[in-house]
């Protein structure tokens, strides 16, 4: 018997997507590449904040990108349960479209006809994927190769300011580095209503801590630049001023090499010959991650650029890495305290000791706790 699985499923929803989006959206107009309804889950007044992707290899996806949330993001399968009242319930946006394709109604030949043609779709949209990934990796890679030392820059004196004598930390990683300029991306205006889009007003260019963000192969896929006041005494008063460019997911920072000094490929090649593992921590930020590595520079410390990057990166592929400690801030929710603890018990399930550190109660982060904040 004939069975449509779940990739050619979703296949079928880009293919059909226009179709799609008329039977979710009926009383509007579709665009391309982005469409932007207003929100059907909330009170939405104005357009913009929820956005549908039209064009591309991740058509049908979507994010909320409203502070008045709460965050949502995800494929055309998750749309689907998303628009109904059914965030993250995929089973149901999968039964129901079974229903919009009409495959429950199909013969057997029709079947396989329709599991051939997703099937070609599927192949499409994979090998565009694979070209955006990499077209995206290439572009982070081209701001790295602009950055400048962060020894004298503006970026050392921003630093400074959050109390991290940067050059005192021992055994550092060289990631971390200095842009003067850079357009601060989130700020540039766009008209989407033409395809390719036609930039309006450029985004302010701003002094620029950057990061490179490597995966466990020691590969820069990402980059993460943190956006700073002329005079290094802060953020930038933009609207975000921590931004990732590329593809940061099992990416991190490489701050610091521990007490043993090694690289990672030196560590690595040590537990390989003699079965020696070094305590490591991930960090969401890099101003936490190096406070702590500041006061406390036995373990190898890494930053992720937020929560779920963190939890996203696969200590458990990297035998050296014992005892794995995650640093976490304070402010979590439930849910966060919920997805931290399941990390913990993943990571403890390969084989090896984990845990958390976090500051006192009352204090958001490290950083805060050295500051006084």
């Amino acid at each position: 018997m004939t069975k449509i699985d779940a990739r050619e499923i979703r296949g079928l929803l880009q293919r059909d997507l226009t179709k799609l989006l008329h039977t979710l959206f009926p009383r509007y107009s579709i665009t391309s590449p982005v469409f932007a309804p207003l929100n059907p889950t909330r009170m939405d007044k104005t357009p913009g904040s929820f956005v549908i992707w039209t064009a591309g290899a991740a058509a049908g996806g979507f994010n909320e990108y409203s502070p008045k949330g709460p965050p949502a993001s995800g494929d055309v399968v998750d749309l689907i349960a998303y628009v109904h009242g059914r965030p993250g319930d995929r089973a149901f946006a999968f039964a129901w479209a079974r229903n919009f394709l009409g495959i429950k109604a199909m013969s057997q030949e029709q079947l396989k006809a329709i599991k051939s043609t997703a099937r070609a779709h599927v192949t499409q949209v994979t090998q565009a994927q694979s070209e955006a990934l990499a077209e995206r990796r290439k572009k982070a890679l081209a701001l790295w190769q602009r950055s400048l030392p962060i020894a004298g820059s503006v970026a050392e004196t921003y630093l400074a300011s959050r109390r991290i004598p940067y050059v005192l930390i021992k055994n550092r990683e060289e990631d971390l580095r200095y842009i003067p300029r850079l357009e601060h991306w989130k700020s540039t205006k766009w008209d989407k209503t033409v395809t390719p889009w036609r930039k309006i007003t450029a985004g302010p260019e701003l002094p620029v801590m950057i990061a490179a963000m490597r995966n466990l192969a020691g590969d820069i896929t990402a980059v993460h630049c943190t956006f700073l006041r002329s005079d290094g005494m802060g953020k930038a008063d933009v609207s975000e001023a921590k931004l990732i460019r590329g593809d940061a997911k099992g990416s991190a920072i490489r701050l610091t090499k521990g007490e043993s000094g090694l690289s990672l490929e030196e560590a690595r090649a040590e537990y390989e010959s003699h079965g020696v593992v070094h305590a490591f921590m991930p960090f969401e930020g890099i101003e936490n991650a190096l406070t702590y590595a500041m006061e406390v520079p036995e373990p190898r410390v890494w930053a992720c650029g937020s929560f779920d990057l963190m939890l996203a990166l696969r200590v458990e592929d990297e035998p050296c890495f014992d005892p794995v400690i995650f640093g976490t801030d304070n402010d979590g929710t439930a849910q966060a305290e919920e997805k931290i603890t399941d990390r913990i018990d993943e990571v403890r399930a390969s084989g090896r000791d984990c845990s958390r550190a976090r500051p006192p109660a009352g204090v958001k982060d490290f950083n805060d706790l050295i500051r006084g904040d």
